[in-house]
């Protein structure tokens, strides 16, 4: 990513969703949001508080694997309303797995 820094709505256009996106670019495009994201939080442009909760449940929904569901909580980073669900709640197993990948890296 650049240094250059995002706009909320330049953030949030990276992350809509559109029709036929694999999980793969789904998890790039949500990487590369959260990035931007987090810089804009450390940089005062975005407001902190309520913001990061929802940056880490992006960056563990994308360790277990569920790309859709961290698009989601990296969308409410940059949204000022609630969000509906995902189309699917992560299951428990795949955050474990998440989980069981991250202490395997030495987490």
């Amino acid at each position: 990513m650049t240094d250059k820094t995002l706009s909320r709505a330049e953030i949030a256009e990276l992350l809509r969703p559109r029709p036929g996106q694999t999980p793969e670019e789904v998890a790039s495009l949500t990487a590369h949001a959260l990035e931007a994201a987090l810089r804009g939080i450390a940089a005062g442009s975005i407001p902190g508080g309520y913001t990061i909760n929802e940056a880490a449940a992006a960056i563990g929904y994308l360790l277990a694997g569920c790309p859709e569901q961290a698009a989601r909580a990296a969308r409410q980073i940059v949204t000022p309303y609630a969000l509906p669900p995902a189309s699917r709640q992560a299951s428990p197993a795949e955050l474990l797995a998440g989980l069981s990948r991250l202490r395997s890296c030495g987490g």
